[in-house]
């Protein structure tokens, strides 16, 4: 994780940040699916309330080189600029990029009806939708690519005392813990 590459979105008429966000995070996370064999991490710079406008790729600089030829970006090259492949600044810091699952309250019931064989009704009564708090993280509505239904990836950026090393999900992010650099 000594280079990486920042992918900034412009703006425009047609499409949000937000989508066009989503769109460039599924891109990448079916060419990381491919490609990159747990090798590369990303982050998100501008990350607050939304996720922002850049996303940055963490890697070695051959993946970086190899990442930044990828046709993830044919469809989207009037919506995007991207540096090139850079090292990582000396005074970075580090943190965990992390997809945080929420509970359904309908997942919910549905377990507790198998393991206290519970009916709908009981399970309904004991776990109301009130029973599950909103996570107030940003997030991207990406397609699943088994079940076609929109699903919303969570992130949770954090701060990180210390540099993590590992491998990365299939989205970019670190698998226990693991981080990446850090820095403005």
């Amino acid at each position: 994780m000594d280079h990486y590459i920042d992918i900034r979105l412009h703006t425009n008429a047609d499409m949000s940040v937000k989508e066009l966000m989503a769109t460039l995070f599924y891109k990448v996370h079916v060419w990381l699916a491919r490609h990159a064999q747990g090798r590369i991490g990303l982050s998100f710079p501008e990350a607050d309330k939304a996720l922002g406008t850049v996303l940055r790729v963490h890697g070695t600089q051959n993946d970086l080189l190899i990442f930044a030829m990828g046709d993830w970006r044919r469809t989207l090259l009037l919506w995007i600029s991207q540096t090139p492949v850079q090292p990582v600044p000396s005074h970075a810091q580090h943190c965990s990029v992390a997809r945080v699952q929420r509970k359904s309250a309908n997942n919910m019931r549905q377990r507790a009806m198998r393991r206290h064989g519970l009916t709908l009704e009981q399970a309904i009564q004991r776990i109301p939708n009130t029973a599950v708090e909103p996570l107030n993280l940003p997030h991207v509505d990406i397609p699943s690519s088994s079940t076609g239904q929109c699903v919303r990836f969570f992130i949770r950026q954090q701060p990180a005392k210390e540099q993590a090393l590992g491998c990365f999900s299939a989205y970019g992010m670190g698998q226990t813990g693991k981080t990446v650099p850090y820095f403005n």
